[in-house]
């Protein structure tokens, strides 16, 4: 029998190993990336915590009078960074819930009160603000510039700049004010002026359009009016003549007569023939109608065209 021979178990191929040095390097990456953002946050709670006995020390949380303190608000608003300090005015010490928190903390002033004095630096850039704080402006008169154009902003500055007290700078802030209130009354009256004259104008336009729509109708009347209608309109329109012309007679001068006599009669004088001339140059006016365009004599009365004399 021959012998068999050995069964050759297969040789065994070992993997490559990992680069096992890759790795460790990335971890170390990781690390350092994860330390580099954790350091970073600390910074700026360290900055924001140490920011808090910095304004203290120097008294701002008095009065917060010195533009270092808002140029550190300026950097707070930009940071989330406050959100991991302890409130040290908590029993619990817990975390800032709210930038106005901080705000009372660190500076003793509440968030809306440190945007007024962000607003108020500015305003006036950071050498005019000092003077102005040193001088002792008040939010008061910071608002009153603020109201001012720009060009009488400028003016206030330079005035900041040279004056040499609070009351220099209140002075020339109350004259601008009255200035700007005698403008604006004079621009208020001038307004009301126009539109009075406007109100005027419009009522004097719908007098003569009304006026002018009343001619129209007249013409638009007398071209569809019969010869017979334009007739009668013509009678009507002189006899109202006639009849004004009338009363005048029977009432005014009437009257100027009664009184005229009763002056003749206690006094004497020439009345009787001042009136007797009135009377007849009124006589020869209508003689002079009738000749014109030969008019015969009608009893009006009778024919009724003109009521007659009661």
């Amino acid at each position: 029998m021959t012998a068999g021979r050995k069964t050759m178990k297969p040789a065994v191929v070992n993997e490559p190993d990992l680069d096992q040095e890759r790795i460790d390097n990335a971890m170390v990456v990781m690390r350092e990336q994860a330390i580099s953002a954790e350091d970073q946050v600390r910074s700026e709670i360290y900055e924001l915590g140490e920011a808090i006995g910095t304004v203290k020390a120097f008294g701002f949380v008095a009065t917060v009078a010195n533009h270092s303190a808002v140029t550190q608000f300026e950097k707070v608003k930009k940071s989330k960074a406050w959100q991991y300090l302890a409130d040290p005015n908590s029993a619990t010490r817990r975390n800032f819930e709210s930038l106005d928190e901080y705000c009372q903390a660190a500076f003793g002033k509440s968030y809306r009160r440190m945007m007024d004095l962000s607003s108020n630096l500015r305003l006036l850039g950071q050498e005019v603000y000092d003077q102005a704080e040193q001088l002792g402006l008040g939010q008061r008169d910071y608002n009153a510039i603020k109201a001012l154009p720009a060009q009488d902003q400028e003016v206030v500055r330079r005035a900041i700049e040279e004056a040499q007290s609070r009351d220099e700078v209140i002075d020339l802030l109350q004259e601008m004010a009255g200035r700007h209130v005698r403008e604006k009354e004079a621009a208020d009256k001038r307004i009301a002026d126009l539109e009075a004259d406007n109100s005027a104008g419009e009522e004097r336009r719908g007098e003569l359009l009304s006026e002018i729509e009343t001619i129209r109708d007249q013409q638009r009347r007398i071209k569809r009016a019969t010869p017979d209608v334009v007739l009668a309109d013509l009678h009507k329109e002189a006899t109202a003549i006639a009849l004004d012309a009338l009363g005048a007679i029977r009432g005014n001068l009437r009257q100027a007569s009664v009184t005229l006599i009763g002056h003749h009669d206690e006094h004497g004088g020439d009345s009787l023939v001042f009136l007797g001339g009135l009377v007849s140059q009124i006589e020869a006016e209508l003689v002079r109608l009738r000749d014109e365009f030969g008019l015969p004599s009608v009893d009006a009365g009778e024919h009724g065209w003109i009521d007659g004399e009661d």
